[in-house]
């Protein structure tokens, strides 16, 4: 496989019957809000704590291959924090 195809295989959005699809979808959603300059440790407690039990929810989620409420929860997770 050239390189060019190596990059682009590795840059490329994953599918959701990708192994690495949940997991992908929390990094780069984490990966933003530190781009963003945002740190969780900035929010209060009761923002901080909300989040928290969302990351619950989120993983059983994932774990259930519920993309829907997946995407909505970390959504809602992410916007904890704008």
């Amino acid at each position: 496989m050239s390189i060019l195809s190596q990059l682009k295989e590795r840059n490329r959005e994953p599918e959701v019957t990708d192994p690495g699809y949940y997991d992908h979808q929390m990094d780069q959603t984490i990966a933003d809000l530190n781009q963003a300059g945002i740190s969780l440790m900035d929010y209060p407690p009761s923002t901080r704590h909300r989040a928290f039990i969302m990351e619950g929810k989120i993983t059983a989620a994932a774990n259930e291959d519920r993309q829907e409420d997946f995407l909505r929860l970390l959504k809602e997770w992410r916007n904890c924090f704008n």
